[in-house]
């Protein structure tokens, strides 16, 4: 699932692009149930098909739920390469869709039509979330709304919780049942009787790998496998399979489903069904399956087993395969954790890696594409992978980057080295097009456009180069193997040949043999992915492998030698096997398949389903697109009573939020009063206002208030006021790249201390500040990380202000340099900033001023806060001053220690990280009265979770100074960060 505001983002950068050349772009359609909003009108063809999938969904899940919501928002957008979903139910009933086809990577997701698969996803996450209780609904009454955690306003979280307490439940939890639900109200298609996910656990088995505990899947089995967040799908579908097995579907719904007499917590509630604690089913789970998978086990052992030569060590997730002939080398991207992503080639005799290149914005599974030309010692590889696709080309010997093009939306990759060509697979606007580059990219040529919901990939083209092959994807879920002629295809011969069909069968990175007379994949026929290969004139589908886990990517390299992929718990690992036609094997048993056997209700949906789908629509809604203006559309989401800091004083306020319902725009307004205070009474008045509408912002306040100010010891609250106008352009399109820019012009008026420095008295009647910030960076991070290890960082800020009359300017800039360390999610960082401000230098504003952690007691901000220039770990805040000044900070960060069976599955630790530190500032250098100032410091952080999204860190500092003062100076810090992410 993703977040609400993640989502605003993308559409905020893409939208603030678009708008510059003057283009149309947010539609809306609008219907009693549900408003649909597309970004482009060109989405709008796909209007009708969508909401029809929308309300088959809807109407089931009512059916099933006893619930309708009042209403839910839709939002489609191509602002991905890959389709994908999420769902959020604060503050509104919302849902995105990208509206490109899936990815086809091992076959994890189900051969099936994306929108109706998704929209059974997704509304499972609206009706398990936002469907209340009378106490529930008492909350939304009082607070006028469902209430967001918002980390700024804590109290926030609190109520949220009361408003919408399923929402904070584990992902096992939300995704296990999202799965059981789409694959039986699709049909019987989905990941509850996924190949892959069986797999997986059939993998754990036989390595004799740990099956995560309920507590321990969310501390490591999210960090520390290469699958990371995956395994809260993998997990909880199979969890939820299980407890439909042995206990039911009626269960199952009492379980999950919220209503009057359940309980609020989602743990108390399964042992109100159960009559047994969440965590001694799940390890009764964990029994269970361990003798299943033994039997499967036993099952494919019946036939013998194909002998597998390990060529290297186990990989990560891994790419498509190519072989280099000239080279004698398998090339692919991997992601390993603990490293970050790259091309590598694996030498066919020794196994010996050889890194190539970066992989930019690697994918969870597919990581990116390659693809090799031999005679020019090339090598192309997508960038972006995560959104819009790009392509580089690199030198195989030097892994200089040859080439670059951006934004290109290019996948499935493959050259042609008889017609020098580069073909690949264009995801845009929800089509599907194959097409080809010339050697130098310079010129691409579109050759073929699939109907919608029809996709190809897994592109291979003959040794020969006059035949190109691709796995079909129809809208029904099916998949064929078919062939160009490309000879034909470029005289305008629009047809193909289709090679292999066989319903129900999956079909998996399909290369051609050496000889071109077959060609040689993966498929799960059996249940397990094993290779097989089709004959290209009979069309025969025969078995060339019996293996106990899976094979993935085969490449026949040499006459009757095949390389593949092994899977395994930690990824995949590149072995070597004969190519033999075997004469039979075993299938497996799914556990799903139990379910449905063991539940004749799951035969009954999958048929009402079945029998809807064929039926003749009966559906009628309104398809009428027409232009969406945020303002018009603006809703209040809810109001409640909130407290804030002023100075040393408690305020007791109400606050109001109002936003349309994609949250391209939101206001937020507070009024609160602290009469007990000793400050004058117009100082006894608060009042703040932000509205953001895209990338511009307001801020205004009357004697500004924060929460975290109760709590110190640094303060942002102020007497007096202030109005600001900001705008803020972040690009993020070239992960891991980014840059950005903003400008700020405010006014104050009455201040009594500096809007950035806290300890820095002033007496200001009025004041005017501009702004603008830059930065550039390219920061990486590997599997696991809890924070960015490599990269770099460069960051300058110019600001001037006018003070009753007088002016100052400053200047200031950093950068920031981090490299791994051998330790896994370890690094080291230098750290920089230098600056100057221009005017008096007598007046309190002619200054910059350093000192202490800045972290509060109680704190929203990132934990590590001494890595501000401001910063200096050992003094008090704003204690030194330097009107211009240089700084160097040395930082290692060691690798989190994280806990596995440490609490409850609602509340547990995570992790804790050390890092050690040293600064040098230099305060303005080369005068007569230049001083410097050199600290050792520490800081420990330990991470928990509060109801799966309320992350809180809980952080210890200490800082020396070596230097700078003659008396003994040192500091301690203590912090609790709220409302992590």
């Amino acid at each position: 699932m993703q977040s609400l505001r993640r989502v605003g983002l993308w559409l905020l950068l893409v939208i603030g692009i678009q708008q510059v050349s003057g283009q149309k772009i947010l539609q809306k359609v609008e219907n009693q149930e549900v408003d649909l909003t597309v970004v482009g009108d060109y989405l709008n063809p796909y209007i009708p098909y969508l909401l029809k999938n929308y309300y088959r969904s809807y109407n089931a899940h009512a059916n099933l739920w006893g619930y309708r919501p009042a209403k839910s928002y839709v939002m489609l957008s191509d602002l991905c390469d890959t389709s994908n979903g999420g769902a959020n139910v604060t503050p509104f009933n919302f849902i995105s869709l990208y509206v490109a086809p899936y990815s086809t990577q091992y076959s994890i997701e189900p051969n099936t039509e994306r929108f109706r698969h998704l929209f059974n996803h997704e509304q499972t996450h609206i009706a398990m979330c936002d469907k209340a209780s009378r106490r529930d609904s008492i909350w939304r009454t009082i607070f006028l709304g469902k209430v967001v955690a918002d980390e700024h306003y804590p109290l926030s979280a609190l109520y949220s919780y009361l408003t919408t307490p399923r929402w904070y439940s584990p992902r096992w939890y939300q995704e296990g049942i999202a799965i059981f639900m789409e694959t039986w109200l699709n049909g019987g298609v989905g990941r509850s009787l996924g190949n892959y996910d069986e797999m997986y656990f059939r993998t754990l088995v036989h390595d004799k790998q740990k099956i995560y505990s309920v507590v321990g899947l969310d501390v490591e089995g999210t960090a520390i496998d290469f699958q990371v967040g995956a395994n809260s799908y993998l997990y909880g579908t199979r969890f939820v399979n299980y407890l439909a097995y042995q206990y039911g579907v009626d269960k199952l719904l009492d379980f999950y489903n919220r209503r009057t007499g359940t309980h609020t917590l989602f743990s108390r509630q399964f042992h109100e069904v159960y009559h047994q604690s969440l965590e001694k089913v799940w390890n009764e789970w964990i029994a269970f399956e361990e003798q299943f998978q033994q039997n499967n086990l036993a099952r494919i052992a019946d036939y013998p087993l194909t002998d597998l030569k390990s060529l290297t060590g186990n990989l990560g997730s891994v790419s498509n395969v190519v072989y280099n002939r000239r080279r004698r080398e398998f090339v692919m991207g991997v992601a390993h954790p603990g490293q970050v992503s790259y091309v590598c080639a694996v030498d066919a005799s020794t196994g010996k890696k050889r890194k190539i290149a970066p992989v930019e914005d690697a994918m969870l599974y597919q990581v990116c594409y390659v693809a090799v030309d031999e005679e020019g010692d090339r090598l192309f590889a997508t960038t972006g992978n995560q959104q819009f696709r790009g392509l580089a080309v690199y030198d195989l010997a030097t892994g200089k980057k040859i080439i670059g093009k951006h934004l290109l939306r290019v996948a499935d990759i493959v050259y042609n080295p008889q017609s020098k060509r580069l073909y690949g697979v264009r995801r845009h606007e929800g089509k599907v097009t194959l097409l080809y580059f010339n050697e130098d990219l310079s010129r691409e040529v579109s050759l073929y456009s699939f109907k919608f919901g029809e996709s190809i990939s897994d592109l291979a083209v003959s040794h020969d180069g006059s035949h190109l092959l691709a796995c079909l994807s129809s809208l029904d879920g099916e998949q064929s193997l078919i062939e160009f002629d490309l000879h034909r295809l470029d005289q305008g011969d629009l047809s193909y040949q289709t090679i292999f069909q066989e319903e129900g069968t999956t079909l998996n990175q399909f290369q051609y043999s050496l000889d071109d007379s077959s060609i040689i994949g993966t498929s799960y026929y059996t249940g397990v992915a094993n290779v097989w290969q089709v004959e290209r004139r009979s069309g025969n589908f025969e078995l060339l492998s019996n293996v106990q886990t899976g094979l993935f990517a085969p490449v026949e390299y040499a006459p009757d030698s095949l390389f593949a992929l092994s899977f395994g718990r930690d990824g995949m690992q590149p072995v070597l096997l004969e190519r033999q036609v075997l004469p039979d094997a075993n299938p497996v048993e799914f556990l799903g398949q139990r379910a449905f056997e063991k539940n004749p209700v799951l035969k009954e949906w999958t048929e009402m389903i079945r029998q809807e789908i064929a039926s003749s629509d009966t559906l009628t809604f309104n398809t009428q697109a027409t232009p969406y203006y945020p303002l018009r559309n603006y809703k209040l989401q809810n109001g409640y009573a909130d407290i804030a800091g002023f100075k040393n004083t408690v305020v007791a306020g109400y606050r109001l939020n109002f936003s349309d319902p994609i949250y391209y725009s939101n206001l937020s307004l507070f009024l609160g009063v602290s009469p007990w205070s000793n400050e004058e009474e117009w100082k006894r008045i608060h009042i703040s206002m932000q509205w953001r509408y895209g990338l511009w912002a307001v801020d205004a306040h009357l004697n500004r208030s924060d929460f975290y100010d109760l709590f110190g010891p640094t303060k942002v609250s102020r007497s007096g006021y202030s109005v600001g106008l900001t705008y803020e352009y972040n690009n993020a399109l070239r992960k891991p790249y980014g840059w950005g820019w903003s400008a700020n012009v405010t006014t104050y008026g009455l201040l009594d201390a500096m809007p950035l420095y806290q300890n820095v008295q002033v007496d200001v009647n009025s004041m005017q500040s501009a702004t603008l910030k830059l930065y550039l960076q390219k920061l990486r991070r590997t599997q696991g990380a809890t924070q960015d290890e490599a990269g770099y960082r460069f960051t300058t800020q110019a600001t001037s202000y006018l003070v009753d009359g007088n002016l100052f300017a400053g200047l200031h800039a950093g950068f920031d340099k981090g490299f791994l360390l051998p330790l896994r999610n370890s690094s080291f960082w230098l750290r920089s900033g230098v600056g100057k401000t221009f005017g008096d230098r007598s007046s309190a504003f002619g200054n910059t001023y350093f000192g202490g952690f800045y972290n509060n007691y109680v704190d929203y901000r990132d934990s590590y806060q001494y890595r501000r220039i401001e910063a200096m770990p050992g003094i008090e805040i704003d204690e030194v001053e330097a009107n211009h000044y240089g700084k160097l900070m040395a930082e290692v960060v060691l690798p989190p220690i994280r806990f596995s069976e440490a609490g409850v599955p609602h509340f547990y630790l995570k992790h804790a990280q050390l890092s050690l530190f040293s600064t040098a500032l230099e305060t303005n250098p080369f005068e007569r009265g230049a001083r410097t100032y050199i600290n050792l410091g520490t800081q420990l952080n330990v991470e928990t979770v509060l109801f799966t999204y309320l992350k809180t860190t809980f952080s210890v500092g200490y800082g020396r100074m070596i230097q700078g003062f003659s008396t003994d100076r040192s500091q301690w810090m203590f912090s609790l960060k709220l409302l992590g992410r």
